[in-house]
């Protein structure tokens, strides 16, 4: 087993991940996301594991872990999330499951670039603006199928777009109409 530097954090195949009791756990959640991301990237089989509030922001809690907490109070803004990495635990700390995505697309990055040491550091980001976004011009050219704007929203989430707009003029035929 690999022994981590005073001052980094190693993601190893039996880093833990602690969500919140009463937490939603579904589909496109910030904890399925880096579980995903560690599983397809990794081969790591991560387990979630749900505690109470109170038992991950302890100070004895365990350690080669990473612990998402929905603050309280606001986190910056609704959007907004600090990622703390100690030698001994990851935090991802927002005040809505936004925050949290946010946070976990953040880390995601810093993995891909840096690799599993992660030196010890806190980031603490929001956007600047409320709405950012991308508009798609489906008028020309071919339509995109589901699967691919489902590719470009995976894409667009993950670097905290939050609005996609597809323009479109006089080209399906409605029933209707």
């Amino acid at each position: 087993m690999e022994k981590a530097k005073s001052d980094t954090f190693i993601i190893l195949p039996n880093t833990k991940i602690f969500i919140q009791q009463g937490d939603p756990i579904f589909l496109g959640s910030p904890y399925e996301k880096i579980k995903t991301f560690l599983e397809k990237k990794l081969s790591y089989k991560q387990i979630l594991y749900v505690r109470k509030k109170s038992d991950l922001v302890n100070e004895d809690r365990e350690e080669n872990a990473i612990y998402f907490i929905l603050a309280g109070k606001e986190v910056l803004t609704r959007e907004g999330y600090e990622i703390h990495i100690t030698p001994k635990t990851i935090e991802i700390v927002a005040s809505t499951y936004v925050g949290q995505y946010y946070g976990v697309a953040t880390l995601i990055d810093i993995i891909i670039s840096k690799g599993l040491r992660l030196s010890e550091t806190t980031i603490v980001d929001e956007p600047y603006f409320k709405h950012r976004g991308v508009m798609i011009d489906i008028t020309r050219g071919r339509v995109p199928k589901l699967s691919y704007l489902k590719e470009i929203i995976d894409f667009l989430s993950h670097n905290k777009v939050n609005q996609l707009q597809l323009y479109m003029e006089h080209t399906f035929q409605f029933s209707f109409m």
